[in-house]
C-alpha cells in the first residue's frame, strides 16, 4: 500500500505542478543553430513519405537544416522513396547492413559517427520514420537552444484519436505522458526525459557522451546516462509531433510488450545506481527518475488500487480502505487534468467505456514482460492507412 501511494503522489505532484502558470515563455528568435534532422528507419516505406512531406513545411530557413534518413537492414524500399525528397529538402539517404547489430540505437550510433567525420551541426533532431511535425518544430528548438538548453524535447501527440477505440485510449495516455508530467518536470526543475522521437540534442551533447544505448527503449536508457553525466532534458510544449496509433490490440501487442520489457530491464540495471547517485549528488533529478521507472503503466497502478480497495474492504482495515478510494480518487484527477489539457473530440470520452478491458489486456501485457530480458531486434508497429509502395 506504502508504493501505492508513493506512485499516485508522485503522478499527483507532477500534475499540480503542471497547472503552475510559467514564468516564461520562449519565443522564436531568428534562425541560427544548423540542424541534422536524423531519421532511423526500419522497413519505412509505407509511412515515411509523410514524415518527409511534413519536413517541407517547416519554418525553417532551407540551407539550415538537412535530413539524413538510415534505412537499417530494410528489405522493403524505404531508401528509394526517401530519395524521391531530395529536392526540396535536402535529404541524405544512408543504407546500413548489420545483422548482429539490429537495435535502433545501433542505427543511431552508426549515423551519428558517420556526421561527425563528414559535417558539421550544431544540433541533431531524432525523428522516427512515422511521425509528422509541427511547422515550428525547428524554430521551437532553436529557441531553447539559443536560450541555453542543451537537450529539448517537444511534444508528442496521437494523429486521429478517433480511428479507433484504442486510439482514442492512446490519446488520453500520451496527454499524461508526454505533456502533463513532462511539463510538470519542467516546472519542478526536473528533467523531463526523451520519448525517443521529437527530442533535440546539441552537438556538444553527443560529442562528449556519444550514443551507447541499444535496449528495446534506448530512449529512456540514453536518459538515464545522461542524467548521470549531469545533464537535463527540457520540455518544449510549444512544438509537437503526432502519429497514427495501431489500430488493435493485436498490432499493439509487440510494441507494449517491448515498452514494458525494456522498462523493467532498466529497473534491473539502473535503479540502485540512479538512487545511490542521487543520494550522493543530491540532484532531484536522478531520485525523480527512479520513481519514473518504479511506477507501473496508470492502467497496472488504477488495477493494483482497485484490488487493495476490494482486498481492504474484505478484511474490515476501514482506514486502509479510505486511502484506497483516495488513492483511485487521485489517478481518476490525473486523468482529468489530461482530458482538460488535451481537449479531445468527444469520441475520447466514449472510449473511456472500454477502459476495463484495456486495462485487463495490460495486466497480461505486463505479466509477459516480467518473463522477458529487454533486449531483442527492431520489430517496427503497423499503423493504419499505410499505403505499400
Amino acid at each position: 500500500m506504502i508504493l501505492l501511494a508513493v506512485a499516485v503522489v508522485y503522478l499527483l505532484l507532477l500534475t499540480v505542478a503542471s497547472l503552475v502558470p510559467r514564468r516564461s515563455r520562449i519565443r522564436p528568435g531568428p534562425p541560427r543553430a544548423r540542424f541534422a534532422v536524423l531519421i532511423p528507419a526500419h522497413d519505412e516505406a509505407s509511412v515515411i513519405a509523410r514524415t518527409l512531406f511534413s519536413l517541407q513545411h517547416v519554418h525553417y530557413p532551407i540551407d539550415l537544416f538537412d535530413v539524413h534518413v538510415v534505412a537499417d537492414n530494410c528489405r522493403d524500399c524505404t531508401a528509394e522513396i526517401a530519395r524521391r525528397f531530395q529536392y526540396p529538402l535536402n535529404v541524405v539517404v544512408h543504407e546500413r547492413r548489420d545483422d548482429a547489430r539490429r537495435a535502433k540505437g545501433y542505427a543511431i550510433e552508426w549515423l551519428i559517427e558517420r556526421l561527425e567525420e563528414q559535417a558539421h551541426y550544431d544540433a541533431y533532431v531524432m525523428l522516427d520514420a512515422d511521425w509528422t511535425v509541427s511547422p515550428n518544430l525547428l524554430e521551437v528548438v532553436n529557441a531553447y537552444l539559443q536560450s541555453g538548453a542543451e537537450i529539448v524535447q517537444v511534444s508528442c501527440r496521437v494523429a486521429r484519436p478517433d480511428d479507433s477505440w484504442l486510439a482514442a485510449l492512446r490519446c488520453v495516455a500520451f496527454s499524461l505522458i508526454n505533456y502533463v508530467r513532462p511539463l510538470g518536470a519542467n516546472a519542478l526543475g526536473l528533467s523531463c526525459g526523451l520519448k525517443g522521437t521529437g527530442m533535440a540534442f546539441a552537438r556538444r551533447v553527443l560529442q562528449e557522451d556519444g550514443w551507447r544505448s541499444y535496449s528495446l527503449i534506448e530512449d529512456a536508457e540514453q536518459h538515464i546516462k545522461l542524467l548521470l553525466r549531469g545533464h537535463r532534458v527540457i520540455f518544449a510544449p510549444e512544438a509537437y509531433i503526432e502519429s497514427d496509433q495501431p489500430p488493435t490490440l493485436q498490432a499493439a501487442r509487440n510494441q507494449n510488450l517491448r515498452w514494458e520489457s525494456g522498462k523493467l530491464a532498466l529497473v534491473r540495471d539502473y535503479a540502485l545506481p540512479l538512487l545511490r547517485a542521487g543520494f550522493r549528488t543530491r540532484n532531484p533529478s536522478l531520485l525523480a527518475e527512479v520513481l519514473a521507472l518504479l511506477v507501473p503503466p496508470l492502467s497496472v497502478l488504477f488495477a493494483l488500487c482497485c484490488a487493495a480497495l476490494g482486498l481492504t474492504s474484505a478484511l474490515g482495515l476501514e482506514e486502509l480502505r479510505q486511502l484506497s478510494l483516495v488513492l483511485i480518487a487521485g489517478l481518476v484527477v490525473h486523468v482529468g487534468v489530461g482530458l482538460a489539457t488535451s481537449r479531445p473530440p468527444l469520441f475520447v470520452y466514449l472510449a473511456l467505456l472500454m477502459a476495463p478491458f484495456f486495462i485487463l489486456w495490460k495486466l497480461w501485457i505486463y505479466v509477459l514482460a516480467l518473463g522477458q530480458r529487454g533486449h531483442g531486434p527492431w520489430v517496427r508497429t503497423s499503423r493504419p492507412g499505410e499505403v505499400l509502395h
